[in-house]
C-alpha cells in the first residue's frame, strides 16, 4: 500500500538545496553522491581497510546488541530498558567486532550512530568537501551491518547519502503520529521518541499509517532528501552499510529547540481544564502557528512589537533570560 518517493537524476549534491520542493516532501536524487570516495565498495574487508585510512583514532559511541535483536535497536519487550548497550570504542575495536559478527564468531551486533565526520573521520570529510560543500550543515555517519532503526522523526532537514551497502527508508507524513504508537519520551534510543509498532496485528491502526507511507530504497551514491518532522524507519540491507547525512536547521540556532517548548507545554498546559486548554489553543494559533506575515500585528507600531517582531540574536538572548528567570523561581 506504500508508494515510492519521487526520483530525480543528473543532479549533484551541492545543487540539491536550491531545488528542494516547497511543500517539503521527500525526493530521491539518484547518483548525486556517486563520485564520493568509498562509494560502492562491496567487500567488507576492503571497505574496512579503506575507511581506516580516514580514521582520526578517537573513540566514538556505538550500540552493541545481543543475538535475537535481529538488528533492531529499540526496547526490550517490557519497554523498561533499551535492548542494546552504548559503548565508546575506537574504530579498530568497532571494526573487529563488526567483522566478528559478520563471520559468525560473535553473537553481538554493533552499530555506530551519528558519528561526527569532522571529529572522527576528518580526512573523509575533507575529501568530500573537496568535491562540494553544503554551507552550515552538520555532517554525520551511520555505520554497521544489517540493522533496523525504528520509526522516529528528526527536527532538522536532512540529506541522507548512501555510500556503501543499501538503505530502505519507510517514510510517514507528520500527521500520522496517532497511528504510529509512539513510545516514551523519557527513555529513548537517541533522543527522539520511536514507534513501538512492529505489526498490524498487535497495533491495529498501523495499517492507516502504512496506507500513507512512502518508500525509498537507496543504492550507493543515491541521496534522499528527508524533510524535517517526517517519521521514518531506516533499514541497513547489506552486510556492511555506511550512510553520511547532511543536517541543517530551517531557522538560525538562536531560535532554540522546539522540543523544549513541547516539554514546557506538557508541564504547564497539558493538564489544564478543557475550557482553558481550548483558550490556549487559540493563543498558540494566534501567536505561534499563524502566519506572522499576514499583517495580524500591523496595528502595533514597529518599535513596540518586541517579541512579536523579528527575533534576532539579541531578542532571543533576552527571551531566554526571561524564561530562565521564570523557570528558576
Amino acid at each position: 500500500m506504500t508508494r515510492s518517493v519521487v526520483e530525480r537524476t543528473g543532479i549533484r549534491l551541492d545543487a540539491i538545496p536550491d531545488i528542494l520542493p516547497s511543500d517539503q516532501t521527500p525526493v530521491v536524487f539518484r547518483g548525486a553522491a556517486s563520485h564520493w570516495p568509498l562509494v560502492g565498495e562491496q567487500s567488507p574487508d576492503r571497505f574496512i581497510t579503506k575507511l581506516r585510512a580516514y580514521d582520526a583514532g578517537r573513540p566514538f559511541v556505538c550500540y552493541r546488541a545481543q543475538a535475537g535483536s535481529d538488528g533492531r535497536y529499540g526496547y526490550t519487550p517490557d519497554v523498561k530498558s533499551l535492548n542494546f548497550e552504548k559503548q565508546s570504542m575506537p574504530f579498530d575495536t568497532f571494526a573487529q567486532a563488526l567483522m566478528a559478527f559478520l563471520k559468525g564468531d560473535s553473537d553481538q551486533s554493533v552499530f555506530a550512530p551519528s558519528v561526527h565526520l569532522e571529529t572522527f573521520f576528518p580526512l573523509l570529510r575533507s575529501a568530500i568537501d573537496a568535491l562540494h560543500q553544503l554551507p552550515s550543515a552538520l555532517v554525520q555517519a551511520w555505520l554497521g551491518g544489517r540493522s533496523l532503526i525504528p520509526t522516529h522523526f528528526d527536527s532538522q532537514q536532512n540529506l541522507a547519502c548512501c555510500v556503501v551497502g543499501r538503505r530502505r527508508f519507510t517514510l510517514f507524513p507528520p500527521d500520522q503520529i496517532e497511528n504510529l504508537y509512539i513510545g516514551p519520551l523519557d527513555l529513548t534510543p537517541a533522543g527522539q521518541p520511536i514507534s513501538l509498532a512492529d505489526s498490524v496485528e498487535a497495533y491495529p491502526t498501523l495499517d492507516q499509517a502504512l496506507a500513507c507511507a512512502w518508500v525509498a530504497e537507496l543504492e550507493p551514491g543515491d541521496v534522499l532528501y528527508l524533510p524535517a518532522m517526517w517519521w521514518h524507519q531506516v533499514e541497513g540491507l547489506a552486510d556492511i552499510n555506511l550512510m553520511i547525512n547532511y543536517w541543517w536547521r530551517s531557522l538560525p540556532s538562536h531560535h532554540g529547540d522546539a522540543m523544549h517548548a513541547l516539554f514546557h507545554a506538557m508541564l504547564s498546559v497539558r493538564d489544564l481544564p478543557t475550557p482553558e486548554k481550548k483558550a490556549w489553543i487559540g493563543l498558540f494559533d494566534h501567536y505561534v502557528f499563524g502566519n506572522t506575515g499576514d499583517g495580524r500585528f500591523d496595528h502595533i507600531p514597529a518599535n513596540a512589537k518586541g517579541r512579536l517582531g523579528e527575533i534576532d540574536e539579541n531578542r532571543a538572548r533576552q527571551m531566554r533570560a526571561q524564561l530562565l528567570q521564570a523557570l528558576n523561581r
